[in-house]
C-alpha cells in the first residue's frame, strides 16, 4: 500500500491542480481551519512521492483560494482568486516549471 499523502501537502480546499510532463502541481487553497495558502507542491506521477517547491519569496502570488490555473507551453499561470474568503483578487502569476 501507498500512501499517497504521506510526506505531501496539508489537507485543503479550493486549491488548483495542474498536470505538467509526469507530475501533478499543487498550488494554494483553504487549509482545515480556513486559512488561506499559498504554498506550491509537486507530485511526481510515476514515483508516488510530493515535493514542496521553494519558490523565491519576492515571486510568491498571496495566499488565495477559489482561483484558477492552467498551462501554457512550460508555465503555470494562476489567475484571481479570493484573499482570507472575503477580497476578491485580480491578478496574474506565471510559474515557469523549467527555472
Amino acid at each position: 500500500d501507498i500512501n499517497l499523502f504521506e510526506n505531501g501537502p496539508e489537507p485543503r480546499t479550493n486549491h488548483t491542480a495542474i498536470v505538467y510532463e509526469e507530475a501533478m502541481f499543487v498550488f494554494g487553497g483553504n487549509s482545515a481551519h480556513n486559512i488561506s495558502l499559498n504554498d506550491t507542491w509537486k507530485f511526481d506521477l510515476n514515483l508516488s512521492q510530493w515535493t514542496q517547491l521553494a519558490v523565491n519569496q519576492p515571486d510568491v502570488p498571496r495566499a488565495r483560494s477559489g482561483h484558477s490555473a492552467s498551462v501554457y507551453k512550460h508555465f503555470m499561470v494562476i489567475f484571481g482568486g479570493l484573499f482570507e474568503l472575503k477580497r476578491e483578487l485580480n491578478d496574474v502569476h506565471v510559474f515557469n516549471f523549467k527555472t
